[in-house]
């Protein structure tokens, strides 16, 4: 792992054999026996470049396994839970998976598309085989060199694991490693949806897929895993559960609603490490109106936002906006026109002006006060890292893209929309100020808020004192966090 050079070669060009690495680690944790509730077992892999560590927990089931080495698996007796830790500081360069270097820039020849397909088959299958495995694989991607953290993150999502990014092996970085090592995971999870008649679910976003109900899908072994109940149309099938983890849905009105009141009931169910069986079930009265002032007191504004930024961000994903810059403009153009409806439903229509050069007439509207913050979030969307036209690494877009679809409110308004917190010595305590036209004081001690990573300002005047309270309350509030944010001083 270290930026060493070796025969002429500088850091990014080292022999890195992600594939094969992951592969030979499925193969160890294969190779380890049921564990007993006391014992710990951890298989370790490791490739020039980057190590794997693997710990499988206690209770065993007989799986089989799909990929391009490990056809063999399904005659042993497997784990019933594993882990699996992946640490990359660099491209995949040898053996199965590997990339060019220039399909990573941007810059694909014509010869490179045959690698890259192959490459995501071949780590398509890796992460078939581990999830049937009931493998769960995080990545930890540390320095600045691409990863090629589209591919990476799809395997993440797959297995039920978590992808990280840090720059530099620092404490947080450290805090990601042991809250990776610490987070305990259910696995055979179900999330199922029923509401009234009249309310459809057009979408769901989160780390699930939908259930397949052939005879050697999902729903079977659901079933064989002690899942009692009746699914739904909606089911879906949740790799792994941890806490923190989030799930978007969106309902529509199909039909005209009868009554005064509609329900909705969300029904999770997943397997603990110990083989305890866990459901949990919320139900939600909706009141029903056909007055648009009530419908907009009720409506949560920032919940509302990132339910509609979470289902962009994930279309987008399926889509591979991380690295196609025409499905980036397509996602803004519906962003725009999902603010362009809000607007004419809900807002009043100002005298419209003429555009430049006699381009016709410019419409606008204003918002209700209350819907000004979700104008902003939007509008922050569609010009930040994950959708914007900015300048912005494909590695950067996927990990962002990854991070978002899982994290909860808070977090998840972070990314949307950064927030800026002065630091007051007098309460010892942040305050939230908006950031606009502040000039930055030299006594003064700002941080901004992106939910990934938190940018501090020092000013060369502030006093040594007042330094590690304001570290101090950083790491306090983000404490809670899944995705460890980065500390970075300006």
């Amino acid at each position: 792992m270290r930026p060493e050079k070796a025969a002429g070669r500088n850091a990014r060009e080292r022999r890195r054999c992600t594939g094969a690495a992951m592969d030979a680690a499925l193969h160890l944790l294969n190779a380890f026996p049921p564990l007993d509730s006391k014992s710990h077992g951890h298989a370790l892999s490791s490739s020039r470049g980057h190590h794997m560590a693997a710990s499988p927990s206690p209770r065993g089931q007989e799986s089989a396994s799909r990929g391009p080495q490990t056809q063999d698996m399904s005659r042993s007796v497997l784990p019933r839970f594993s882990h699996m830790l992946v640490f990359v500081t660099g491209p995949c360069t040898e053996g199965p998976g590997s990339v060019p270097l220039n399909a990573l820039d941007g810059k694909p020849r014509p010869r490179d598309s045959h690698a890259q397909s192959s490459a995501a088959k071949c780590f398509s299958q890796m992460a078939a085989s581990a999830s049937d495995l009931s493998t769960a694989v995080d990545v930890l991607a540390l320095g600045c060199l691409a990863v090629n953290a589209p591919m990476l993150s799809r395997v993440c999502d797959t297995t039920g694991g978590a992808f990280m990014i840090h720059e530099e092996l620092t404490a947080h970085a450290g805090k990601s490693l042991a809250a990776s090592l610490q987070r305990r995971v259910g696995l055979n999870g179900v999330l199922d949806i029923h509401c009234s008649p009249g309310l459809e679910v057009t979408r769901i976003t989160g780390p699930c897929v939908a259930v397949n109900r052939g005879p050697k899908g999902a729903l079977m072994r659901m079933r064989g895993s002690g899942w009692s109940g009746r699914l739904g149309s909606h089911a879906q099938e949740v790799r792994s559960i941890c806490r923190g983890q989030t799930f978007a849905i969106t309902l529509d009105v199909t039909k005209p609603l009868q009554g005064q009141y509609a329900f909705v009931q969300v029904i999770c169910g997943w397997t603990t490490r110990e083989g305890t069986q866990v459901q949990r079930v919320m139900t939600k009265r909706l009141r029903l109106t056909d007055s648009v002032s009530t419908h907009l007191r009720a409506v949560d504004v920032p919940c509302a936002a990132l339910l509609l930024a979470k289902g962009i961000v994930g279309r987008g994903r399926e889509l591979r906006a991380a690295s196609d810059g025409a499905v980036r403009a397509s996602l803004r153009q519906a962003l725009a026109k999902h603010i362009r409806h809000v607007a004419e439903q809900t807002g009043q229509k100002l005298p419209g002006s003429r555009r430049w050069f006699g381009g016709g007439q410019k419409q606008t509207w204003k918002l209700p006060a209350g819907l000004q913050y979700f104008a902003e979030a939007l509008f922050q969307l569609q010009r930040g890292p994950m959708l914007g036209a900015s300048i912005t690494h494909e590695d950067t877009r996927a990990f962002l893209a990854s991070t978002f679809i899982g994290v909860p409110l808070d977090c998840g308004l972070a990314m949307l929309a950064p927030v800026l917190y002065l630091w007051n010595g007098e309460g010892r305590q942040f305050e939230r100020v908006f950031p606009s036209d502040m000039a930055l004081r030299p006594d003064s001690v700002a941080v901004l808020d992106c939910g990934t990573q938190l940018f501090i300002w020092l000013g060369h005047q502030t006093a040594n004192a007042a330094r590690v309270p304001c570290f101090r309350g950083t790491d306090s509030s983000t404490e809670d966090r899944q995705c460890k944010a980065d500390l970075l001083e300006c």
